[in-house]
Protein backbone atom coordinates (compact mmCIF):
# COMPACT_ATOMS: atom_id res chain seq x y z
CA UNK A 1 0.00 0.00 0.00
CA UNK A 2 1.53 3.50 -0.88
CA UNK A 3 2.55 5.36 1.84
CA UNK A 4 -0.44 8.43 1.39
CA UNK A 5 -3.38 6.19 1.08
CA UNK A 6 -1.94 4.10 4.82
CA UNK A 7 -1.60 7.41 6.40
CA UNK A 8 -4.54 8.49 5.14
CA UNK A 9 -6.57 5.05 6.14
CA UNK A 10 -4.88 5.40 9.41
CA UNK A 11 -5.95 9.25 10.28
CA UNK A 12 -9.33 8.27 9.42
CA UNK A 13 -9.33 5.41 11.84
CA UNK A 14 -7.91 7.78 14.60
CA UNK A 15 -10.01 10.58 14.06
CA UNK A 16 -13.71 8.57 14.30
CA UNK A 17 -12.41 7.55 18.49
CA UNK A 18 -11.93 10.96 20.13
CA UNK A 19 -9.80 9.02 22.92
CA UNK A 20 -7.69 7.43 19.89
CA UNK A 21 -7.43 10.85 18.35
CA UNK A 22 -6.37 12.45 21.91
CA UNK A 23 -3.67 10.03 22.05
CA UNK A 24 -2.22 10.42 18.50
CA UNK A 25 -2.74 14.21 19.23
CA UNK A 26 -0.38 13.54 22.86
CA UNK A 27 1.62 11.57 20.51
CA UNK A 28 2.43 14.23 18.07
CA UNK A 29 2.97 17.11 21.21
CA UNK A 30 5.99 14.57 22.11
CA UNK A 31 7.48 14.70 18.92
CA UNK A 32 7.72 18.41 19.14
CA UNK A 33 8.36 18.97 22.53
CA UNK A 34 11.12 16.53 22.13
CA UNK A 35 12.56 18.29 18.88
CA UNK A 36 12.27 21.51 20.90
CA UNK A 37 14.29 20.03 23.36
CA UNK A 38 16.68 18.41 21.47
CA UNK A 39 17.09 21.81 19.75
CA UNK A 40 18.11 23.45 22.92
CA UNK A 41 20.39 20.94 24.11
CA UNK A 42 22.24 20.78 21.01
CA UNK A 43 22.78 24.12 19.64
CA UNK A 44 25.96 25.85 20.69
CA UNK A 45 25.73 29.44 22.47
CA UNK A 46 27.86 30.70 19.64
CA UNK A 47 25.60 31.30 16.62
CA UNK A 48 22.18 30.49 18.14
CA UNK A 49 20.53 33.59 16.38
CA UNK A 50 17.40 35.18 16.86
CA UNK A 51 15.74 33.11 13.70
CA UNK A 52 16.97 29.93 15.90
CA UNK A 53 15.35 30.87 19.10
CA UNK A 54 12.30 31.86 17.09
CA UNK A 55 12.39 28.14 15.80
CA UNK A 56 12.52 26.68 18.91
CA UNK A 57 10.10 28.93 20.39
CA UNK A 58 7.74 27.88 17.95
CA UNK A 59 8.06 23.91 18.03
CA UNK A 60 7.64 24.28 21.85
CA UNK A 61 4.43 26.20 21.21
CA UNK A 62 3.37 23.86 18.58
CA UNK A 63 3.61 21.03 21.21
CA UNK A 64 1.69 22.94 23.75
CA UNK A 65 -0.37 23.81 20.70
CA UNK A 66 -1.07 20.16 20.42
CA UNK A 67 -1.19 18.63 24.16
CA UNK A 68 -4.72 21.11 24.53
CA UNK A 69 -6.13 19.44 21.61
CA UNK A 70 -5.34 16.28 23.10
CA UNK A 71 -7.01 17.51 26.40
CA UNK A 72 -9.18 19.16 24.90
CA UNK A 73 -10.68 15.53 23.24
CA UNK A 74 -9.69 13.77 26.40
CA UNK A 75 -11.76 15.62 28.67
CA UNK A 76 -8.73 16.32 31.43
CA UNK A 77 -5.06 16.64 31.51
CA UNK A 78 -2.89 14.01 30.27
CA UNK A 79 1.00 13.87 30.32
CA UNK A 80 3.48 11.50 28.15
CA UNK A 81 2.89 8.27 30.11
CA UNK A 82 3.05 5.70 27.45
CA UNK A 83 -0.66 4.43 27.81
CA UNK A 84 -1.65 7.87 27.20
CA UNK A 85 0.53 8.07 23.77
CA UNK A 86 0.33 5.89 20.48
CA UNK A 87 3.11 3.44 20.27
CA UNK A 88 5.47 5.62 22.49
CA UNK A 89 8.73 3.98 22.12
CA UNK A 90 8.36 3.74 18.95
CA UNK A 91 7.74 7.44 17.98
CA UNK A 92 10.60 8.14 20.46
CA UNK A 93 13.05 5.93 18.22
CA UNK A 94 12.04 8.01 15.45
CA UNK A 95 13.64 10.92 16.66
CA UNK A 96 16.84 9.17 17.87
CA UNK A 97 16.90 7.46 14.68
CA UNK A 98 16.43 10.81 12.63
CA UNK A 99 19.18 12.34 14.64
CA UNK A 100 21.56 9.42 14.00
CA UNK A 101 21.22 9.72 10.33
CA UNK A 102 21.68 13.43 10.47
CA UNK A 103 24.94 13.10 12.46
CA UNK A 104 26.22 10.18 10.55
CA UNK A 105 25.51 12.35 7.34
CA UNK A 106 26.98 15.59 9.17
CA UNK A 107 30.51 13.75 10.09
CA UNK A 108 30.88 12.49 6.33
CA UNK A 109 30.26 16.11 5.08
CA UNK A 110 32.75 17.52 8.37
CA UNK A 111 29.59 20.02 9.40
CA UNK A 112 29.55 21.45 12.62
CA UNK A 113 26.96 20.25 15.21
CA UNK A 114 24.65 23.66 14.45
CA UNK A 115 24.55 22.64 10.93
CA UNK A 116 24.28 19.08 11.89
CA UNK A 117 21.09 20.74 13.61
CA UNK A 118 19.83 21.58 10.36
CA UNK A 119 20.06 18.09 8.37
CA UNK A 120 18.13 16.68 11.09
CA UNK A 121 15.33 19.69 11.56
CA UNK A 122 15.10 19.61 7.46
CA UNK A 123 13.80 15.68 7.62
CA UNK A 124 11.23 16.24 10.39
CA UNK A 125 10.35 19.39 8.84
CA UNK A 126 9.86 18.22 5.12
CA UNK A 127 7.56 15.33 6.69
CA UNK A 128 5.55 17.98 8.87
CA UNK A 129 4.56 19.30 5.76
CA UNK A 130 3.50 16.26 3.95
CA UNK A 131 1.73 14.74 7.21
CA UNK A 132 -0.44 18.05 8.70
CA UNK A 133 -2.17 18.68 5.31
CA UNK A 134 -3.40 15.37 5.05
CA UNK A 135 -4.10 15.59 8.70
CA UNK A 136 -5.95 18.64 8.11
CA UNK A 137 -8.12 17.51 4.89
CA UNK A 138 -9.08 13.89 6.70
CA UNK A 139 -10.64 16.15 9.77
CA UNK A 140 -12.32 18.62 7.76
CA UNK A 141 -13.62 14.96 5.76
CA UNK A 142 -14.97 14.02 9.47
CA UNK A 143 -16.47 17.10 10.45
CA UNK A 144 -13.31 18.75 12.64
CA UNK A 145 -13.97 22.21 11.52
CA UNK A 146 -11.61 24.99 11.90
CA UNK A 147 -13.44 25.79 15.71
CA UNK A 148 -12.10 22.74 16.87
CA UNK A 149 -8.76 21.70 15.18
CA UNK A 150 -6.96 23.11 12.98
CA UNK A 151 -3.17 23.40 11.84
CA UNK A 152 -3.24 26.08 9.45
CA UNK A 153 -1.06 28.51 11.72
CA UNK A 154 1.19 25.51 12.17
CA UNK A 155 1.50 24.45 8.77
CA UNK A 156 2.53 28.66 7.53
CA UNK A 157 5.51 28.34 10.48
CA UNK A 158 6.64 24.90 8.82
CA UNK A 159 6.54 26.65 5.65
CA UNK A 160 8.76 29.43 6.87
CA UNK A 161 11.41 26.56 8.64
CA UNK A 162 11.65 25.38 5.30
CA UNK A 163 11.97 28.11 3.69
CA UNK A 164 14.63 29.13 6.27
CA UNK A 165 16.67 25.87 5.70
CA UNK A 166 16.53 26.33 1.89
CA UNK A 167 18.09 29.90 2.35
CA UNK A 168 20.70 28.23 4.71
CA UNK A 169 21.57 25.43 2.09
CA UNK A 170 21.92 27.89 -0.88
CA UNK A 171 24.78 29.02 1.37
CA UNK A 172 26.47 25.44 1.87
CA UNK A 173 26.89 23.82 -1.37
CA UNK A 174 28.50 20.90 0.92
CA UNK A 175 24.67 20.24 1.81
CA UNK A 176 23.42 20.19 -2.05
CA UNK A 177 19.94 18.76 -3.01
CA UNK A 178 21.63 14.91 -3.09
CA UNK A 179 22.40 15.18 0.28
CA UNK A 180 18.80 16.06 1.19
CA UNK A 181 17.29 13.77 -1.03
CA UNK A 182 19.27 10.93 0.55
CA UNK A 183 18.14 12.06 4.31
CA UNK A 184 14.67 12.63 3.00
CA UNK A 185 15.19 9.16 1.93
CA UNK A 186 16.25 7.69 4.90
CA UNK A 187 13.41 9.63 6.41
CA UNK A 188 10.88 7.73 4.79
CA UNK A 189 11.49 4.51 5.35
CA UNK A 190 11.68 5.61 9.27
CA UNK A 191 8.42 7.15 8.51
CA UNK A 192 6.81 3.78 7.29
CA UNK A 193 8.11 2.01 10.07
CA UNK A 194 6.59 4.20 12.50
CA UNK A 195 3.09 4.46 10.59
CA UNK A 196 2.65 0.46 10.85
CA UNK A 197 3.59 1.05 14.58
CA UNK A 198 0.85 3.30 15.42
CA UNK A 199 -1.59 1.10 13.28
CA UNK A 200 -0.31 -1.92 14.84
CA UNK A 201 -1.30 0.29 18.34
CA UNK A 202 -4.84 0.93 17.23
CA UNK A 203 -5.35 -2.82 16.29
CA UNK A 204 -3.83 -3.67 19.78
CA UNK A 205 -6.18 -1.01 21.23
CA UNK A 206 -9.37 -2.23 19.40
CA UNK A 207 -8.78 -6.26 20.10
CA UNK A 208 -8.26 -5.11 24.08
CA UNK A 209 -11.56 -3.09 23.56
CA UNK A 210 -13.50 -6.28 22.21
CA UNK A 211 -12.06 -8.26 24.71
CA UNK A 212 -13.36 -6.27 27.31
CA UNK A 213 -16.67 -6.34 25.99
CA UNK A 214 -17.13 -9.76 25.12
Amino acid sequence: MALEQQFNDFLNRVVAEDALHARFLNTISLLEYIGARKMAKSLPQRGFDGQMLAHLSEEARHALVFKRWAERLNGQPMDFSAHQLLASKPAQRYIQAIDRQAQICACQLGLNPAETYWLATWMIEVRAMWAYPRYQAVLKQNGHGPGRISLAAIIREEQSHLRDMGRFFDQHLVVNRNVLQTLETQEDLLFSHLLNQWAQSLDHTHASSKHRTD
